[in-house]
C-alpha cells in the first residue's frame, strides 16, 4: 500500500528517531489510550463502552523495546 498521508509520514519520521519511536510505542501500549482509539476511530468498537474494550484487550504485556527487532 503506497498511501502517503500525514500519519504515514509521521510514522516514518519517528522510525528515524529512536526516542520518539519509543515514546509512541509507550503511548500505544497504554491500554486506556488504546481503548479510546479503538472506540472513537473504528466502526467495530464504536458501540462498546471503554470498559468493555479494556476487558477485551489481552492481558499480555505489549513489547515496547527501545532497540529495533530483526
Amino acid at each position: 500500500m503506497s498511501s502517503d498521508n500525514t500519519f504515514s509520514r509521521d510514522i516514518r519520521k519517528t522510525a528515524d528517531n529512536p526516542e520518539e519511536d519509543y515514546a509512541v510505542k509507550r503511548l500505544f501500549a497504554n491500554k486506556p489510550f488504546l481503548s479510546w482509539i479503538l472506540k472513537e476511530c473504528t466502526d467495530e468498537f464504536h458501540r462498546y463502552s471503554y470498559e468493555e474494550i479494556l476487558e477485551s484487550l489481552s492481558d499480555d504485556r505489549i513489547d515496547i523495546r527501545k532497540e529495533a527487532r530483526d
